[in-house]
């Protein structure tokens, strides 16, 4: 399956997130909700993993995931696994699920 290359973060407050990824010198741009605050995160080594890069990175999606301790773990109704281990653990663990939208530029 196809995979490309990005990071993730949080905003200030730990309530959204932002999942960017590089495909052909194009950004997507994949941003939703945390279910709450939390404290916040980075993931400078993540990866999403599809059957069709250009075609799933597309519209909005529900997801599923995990936080922490020490890896980040979405993932989405089509089949897209987005993956990374953060670059500083958090504690406590969150499970998080919501819809976001895939944007491109």
């Amino acid at each position: 399956m196809p995979t490309a290359d990005g990071y993730i973060k949080t905003t200030s407050t730990g309530s959204k997130f932002i999942a960017v990824f590089a495909i052909d010198g194009v950004s997507y741009t994949f941003t939703g909700p945390l279910g709450g605050s939390s404290q916040p995160w980075t993931c400078n080594n993540a990866s999403a993993t599809c059957r069709n890069l250009r075609k799933d990175l597309t519209s909005s999606r529900t997801f599923e995931g995990h936080v922490g301790p020490e890896k980040v773990r979405f993932q989405l109704e089509n089949g897209i696994k987005i993956t990374g281990t953060l670059d500083m653990p958090i504690h406590p663990p969150n499970s998080v699920s919501g819809t976001g939208s895939w944007t491109f530029n």
